[in-house]
């Protein structure tokens, strides 16, 4: 089981620092949908980027998330503390400035992922 835990945890982790490197561009999530149709509507959102006629959501390494230290074992897995890159940087506004990412083991192939307020 400990053994299952260092491999899930690699894993895990190694997804987090792979999508924080990668640099597609996705569309921004607007509310009323994907009609943006200017750069002025697109800035309505400091979290999206107007890019050759295309509304899209900034980086990871400016609207995202880091880790704020090495990821914490617990009885059934682990958890890392997230922390939002820049407070300006914003989709909806008052977004959430620290998170917790946990990983529970239920079973050797049933894992839970928590993510919340913290």
């Amino acid at each position: 089981m400990a053994r299952l835990r260092h491999v899930l945890l690699v894993v895990v982790m190694g997804s987090l620092v792979h999508a924080q490197g990668d640099e597609t561009a996705l569309e921004c999530p607007y509310p009323e949908g994907q009609s943006v149709n200017s750069e002025g509507e697109c800035a309505r959102y400091s979290a999206c980027q107007w890019n050759n006629g295309v509304c899209h959501m900034n980086s990871n390494s400016i609207a995202g998330y880091r880790t704020t230290a090495a990821p914490t074992l617990t009885p059934a897995g682990f958890q890392v503390m997230l922390e939002k890159l820049d407070r300006e940087v914003t989709l909806f506004d008052g977004d959430i400035q620290q998170l917790m990412f946990e990983v529970i083991n239920h079973e050797e192939y049933h894992i839970q992922i928590k993510v919340r307020y913290s």
